[in-house]
């Protein structure tokens, strides 16, 4: 028999191999590269008889050697599905072989894997590639009270779940630690990206609502709503700061009477909330933005009834309305050019929206 007979012979026997065993097509790629190593061998052991018949021995050594590997490497595939097909020695057998590995090529790819963003592979075997169960929660709306020392400023924190730890903070104002002190002289919204061990990331915003309780000629006093008996009548008051406690331990509230904290679950609060229940930004859209004469205010969930209030960018409220329709049109026609916050508020959750006012 020819050399390029049993050449010939050798690579029917890989392409039968091949077919035969298509089931085990997870184990199969793994040899690839050695198929390959093989198929170079033989040509190369072709090229040797042409150039020289004193290579003709060597060349049918080759030949026997890939027939041997072949046979080898086949009874490797029957071996490794017998004893569960855990080619990659991961603890989760082929899917070739009734596992449930969706690659047992590598040991990295297996059911319950962490998920690793931007590799472009299913690594956890749920059909899904790069996703992440990585979420965050700064807490929606608290409050501070500018001028007031004790109730000034306050601590927010990025409340992880999911992911892979260890994880790191970048917030809107530059800190990088999980919790952070702000104490911001006006309205502001902070929005921190956490990313986790295996390069997820996900990202949460968070206002500080400011209301400045600062009173008198030098603004060296605080403004109360002082609460006048049982009449539920009200007055302001501009008293010191050191009489501040009693007034609020009366009932009375921190700033002057009419204005609303959109961070608290009813009317007016004393103390910054640390958490909100808010509704899904994304259930609520305002449009056009920015505005001129008509904001049209779409829920896109049924809530009952709600309130709505827009407030300047010092916190006074300066239009309101209640609805229980999906739309709402906003009549804003008389209002100055400027940033306004849009408050939806139900009985027990809010979001709020900045909208800008201009020609």
């Amino acid at each position: 028999m020819s050399i390029r007979k049993k050449i010939a012979l050798v690579e029917a026997s890989i392409a039968a191999q091949e077919s035969k065993y298509d089931d085990y097509v997870s184990l199969y790629a793994a040899c690839k590269v050695e198929i390959k190593d093989l198929q170079v061998e033989l040509s190369s052991a072709e090229a040797d008889y042409l150039t020289t018949n004193n290579e003709y021995r060597n060349c049918l050594r080759w030949v026997r050697n890939a027939s041997r590997k072949l046979q080898a490497f086949v009874a490797k595939l029957k071996s490794c599905c017998k004893a569960g097909g855990d080619f990659d020695n991961d603890g989760h057998a082929a899917i070739s072989c009734g596992g449930d590995d969706c690659d047992d090529q590598d040991a990295t790819v297996y059911p319950g894997a962490p998920e690793l963003c931007n590799d472009n592979i299913d690594n956890d075997c749920d059909g899904e590639v790069d996703e992440t169960d990585l979420a965050v929660d700064a807490g929606g709306c608290t409050s501070s009270y500018y001028g007031y020392a004790p109730l000034e400023g306050t601590d927010l924190t990025a409340n992880v779940s999911g992911g892979t730890a260890a994880y790191t903070y970048s917030w809107s104002s530059g800190e990088t630690t999980q919790t952070i002190s702000v104490n911001p002289s006006s309205t502001t919204t902070y929005t921190v990206s956490v990313t986790d061990a295996s390069g997820c990331t996900a990202t949460a915003t968070v206002i500080v609502y400011v209301t400045d309780v600062r009173c008198g000629k030098k603004n060296d006093k605080i403004s109360v709503c002082h609460a006048a008996g049982k009449s539920g009548k009200t007055n302001d008051l501009c008293i010191s700061a050191s009489a501040v406690k009693a007034h609020l331990k009366h009932g009375d509230q921190l700033g002057a009477c009419g204005q609303t904290d959109p961070c608290a679950s009813s009317g007016r609060t004393t103390q910054p909330v640390a958490e909100r229940d808010l509704l899904h930004p994304g259930s609520v859209n305002v449009y056009p933005n920015p505005a001129t004469n008509m904001l049209t205010l779409e829920l896109l969930e049924n809530v009952g009834q709600y309130d709505v209030i827009l407030m300047d960018g010092q916190g006074r409220t300066v239009l309101s309305s209640t609805g229980s329709d999906r739309l709402m049109d906003v009549d804003i026609s008389s209002l100055v050019n400027g940033m306004y916050y849009l408050v939806v508020q139900t009985a027990e959750n809010l979001v709020v929206t900045k909208v800008t006012i201009a020609d």
